[in-house]
């Protein structure tokens, strides 16, 4: 009986000592928590986006007019940089924003582009006919100088849940216009 007891105290205590061993070899392997924000961040990090040569903001801001070429159309645009409600990157202009919609400019190598984004609103036929509007008016273009250059439409889910994650274009411009 005192064998049984003397083998059994000694498989349990190489039990606890390979159990209090794990867990120390555990604790060593952990990081505190600034080595793992540390590692994290450098593991995503991205650099930023080369602007691929623009002119300086003041340089952008100077001119009135934006020319924009699409297709061999030229459209004559009031100047993003100069009526830019924010300057986010120099490729990422912030047009006009309220509750309702966006209204944003892209300057990126070889497309030069609009997005109106819908995200508000009592409805979706109306945000859409009043964000199409604002961006004539801001632009100083009519409707078939819009149609002329890249312009897509986005939609919340909130908004018109059918119609969200589509890209639309302007509701006058017929398909063929691009």
């Amino acid at each position: 009986m005192n064998k049984k007891i003397i083998l059994l105290i000694i498989i349990l205590a190489f039990i606890m000592s390979g159990f209090l061993l794990l867990i120390f070899l555990d604790k060593k392997k952990q990081k505190s928590p600034t080595d793992t924000i540390q590692k994290t961040a450098s593991e995503n990090y991205l650099p930023p986006i080369p602007s691929y040569n623009l002119p300086p903001i003041e340089e952008l801001e100077k001119g009135e007019k934006l020319t924009i070429q699409d297709n061999d159309q030229i459209v004559e645009v009031e100047n993003p940089y100069k009526i830019a409600q924010k300057v986010i990157t120099p490729q990422d202009v912030l047009l006009y924003s309220d509750e309702s919609f966006d209204i944003l400019y892209y300057d990126y190598p070889g497309q030069k582009s609009f997005l109106i984004d819908l995200h508000g609103g009592v409805d979706f036929t109306t945000t859409r006919s009043n964000a199409e509007s604002k961006f004539l008016e801001i632009l100083k273009i009519d409707k078939d100088q819009a149609c002329l250059i890249n312009v897509s439409e986005g939609v919340s889910y909130t908004l018109e849940p059918d119609l969200s994650g589509k890209s639309l274009g302007l509701s006058f411009c017929s398909p063929k216009d691009k």
